[in-house]
């Protein structure tokens, strides 16, 4: 945390400036957004929030130079709400909600937040399939995944027949196009 008192920025002792972030909310979405150094101290320094942050919030991307990624508090929040619904998703009928995310909000890096504390802190064999709608999020999200040593093998799907090929294997993540996943949808119904 830096801070003069006034500001309070969050980030990791490596990261340049424009990397660290504000800390605007401790416990919950709903709350008013508030950029102050107690903010900063009890969003993350709590020993539970520190804790969480140091175990599941972490992540080194290896690509041209290795980085420290921290979670920023919408993620940290965000994520956390939605592993709460994942915990109960029977109770929700399946039903977990949208977790939305803005142009440049870091949506990759929530995923592997998501999907890691899942895999650390939920019984289950996960498999999680990432789907988008654009090639190159496609692209950026598997390479982000690679880039921080989660995907260790080649789980795109390039067609419908290979995303039904990859979803009868044992992966723990599969990526996908909207578009094949349709494909694969009608070529199953006819």
């Amino acid at each position: 945390i830096l801070s003069n008192g006034i500001q309070s920025k969050v980030g990791s002792i490596t990261s340049e400036w424009e990397h660290f972030a504000d800390w605007k909310k401790i416990n919950s979405e709903k709350e008013e957004r508030k950029v102050s150094l107690e903010v900063a101290l009890r969003g993350t320094c709590e020993k539970a929030c520190l804790l969480d942050l140091i175990e599941n919030y972490i992540f080194f991307e290896k690509r041209k130079q290795t980085a420290k990624i921290i979670a920023k508090y919408h993620q940290y929040l965000g994520v956390n709400e939605a592993l709460r619904g994942l915990e109960h998703i029977k109770e929700l009928d399946g039903q977990l909600g949208v977790f939305w995310h803005t142009q440049g909000s870091g949506k990759s890096f929530s995923m592997l937040f998501f999907s890691q504390k899942a895999f650390r802190k939920l019984p289950g064999n996960w498999t999680f399939v990432v789907v988008t709608d654009r090639t190159d999020l496609d692209e950026q999200i598997y390479k982000t995944f690679n880039a921080v040593g989660i995907v260790k093998e080649e789980a795109q799907a390039n067609s419908g027949a290979d995303l039904k090929q990859l979803l009868s294997e044992d992966h723990r993540f599969v990526f996908t196009l909207i578009d094949r996943k349709s494909t694969r949808l009608n070529s199953s119904h006819t």
